[in-house]
C-alpha cells in the first residue's frame, strides 16, 4: 500500500447487505441497532470499515479534518443514508 489508503468500494455489495440488515430488523429500529446488526451479520465487512477508517486517520495531517466519518457514528453516510446512495 502506498502513502494513502486504496480507493474504491470498502464493502462489496453494500446496498444488498444494508437492505438485508434493514429487513432483519423490526420496524422503528434505531440506526444504532441497525449498525449492531450489520456488525453481527457481516463482521468481516465491519473490520474492513474499521481498518480503512484507521488508515485514513493515520495519514491525516495533524490539524486537518478527517476525510472519513467514524464508522460508529450514527450519522455516518453508510448507514443513515443507505439504510432507508452513496
Amino acid at each position: 500500500m502506498g502513502k494513502h489508503s486504496t480507493k474504491g468500494q470498502i464493502v462489496l455489495k453494500r446496498d444488498r447487505k444494508l437492505e438485508g440488515v434493514y429487513r432483519a430488523m423490526p420496524p422503528q429500529s434505531s440506526i444504532e441497532e441497525h449498525m449492531a446488526k450489520f456488525k453481527e451479520m457481516y463482521p468481516e465487512d465491519w473490520q474492513s470499515l474499521m481498518y480503512r477508517y484507521k488508515e485514513h486517520e493515520r495519514h491525516t495531517p495533524e490539524g486537518q479534518p478527517h476525510p472519513m466519518p467514524e464508522p460508529t457514528q450514527s450519522d455516518s453516510p453508510g448507514f443513515s443514508g443507505k439504510i432507508l446512495s452513496d
